[in-house]
């Protein structure tokens, strides 16, 4: 979980580059080059997206089979960022070429290890359960009307769950748990099996 949220932590400020011209424009605390707010979503999705699967099913790493050799590696993050780009290039909102580029991540993963297929789907799942529960509890006690700060506000896309929760965010929180959720185990040679 540590190694995970400590890769992902540089994603956050980086993302919103795209998102804030597209998808939303938050109220910051510090608005600094790199927002405190965006350091704290990277770490914590980072964790949350590794470990989820492992967490809610009670397992453990196992054993390695041979590891990921790093250019495999590299080659899935070149072609998520290449599906990004193409997305942008298409005029698709980055909020779902975003969620495109993941899903494509974690297929990649899925077709090199399919013993991670339930890690992958469950990690998707609960990730965006995850985000769910927290959206639904913190978002209401926000005093401004926070859901007017997502750009997509009033567009076609502008669908909240019970009044509360936008859409987008809980299929990105999918797409992310599908990229992220077997991203480690893949990537060092791990199985997954029950925790005694």
């Amino acid at each position: 979980m540590f190694i995970m949220s400590l890769l992902i932590l540089p994603l956050g400020p980086i993302s919103e580059y795209w998102y804030f011209k597209d998808y939303w424009q938050p109220e910051l605390l510090y608005p600094w080059i790199i927002n405190i707010e965006d350091l704290i979503f990277a770490w914590s999705i980072g964790g949350i997206g590794a470990v989820a699967y492992e967490i809610f099913f009670n397992k453990t790493l196992s054993k390695r089979r041979n590891q990921t050799k790093n250019s495999v590696l590299m080659w899935f993050f070149v072609l998520t960022i290449c599906a990004f780009i193409v997305g942008k290039l298409l005029g698709i909102n980055s909020i779902f070429a975003s969620s495109f580029a993941f899903i494509l991540c974690g297929l990649l993963i899925l077709i090199s290890r399919k013993n991670l297929w339930k890690d992958i789907l469950f990690s998707g799942i609960l990730t965006a359960l995850i985000m769910f529960l927290i959206y639904a509890f913190f978002l209401p006690q926000i005093p401004t009307n926070y859901w007017h700060n997502w750009l997509i506000y009033g567009t076609k896309y502008d669908f909240l769950l019970f009044g509360t929760v936008p859409l987008t965010e809980l299929i990105w929180g999918f797409s992310w748990g599908m990229a992220v959720g077997a991203l480690y185990e893949f990537w060092q040679g791990y199985r997954l099996k029950n925790r005694k």
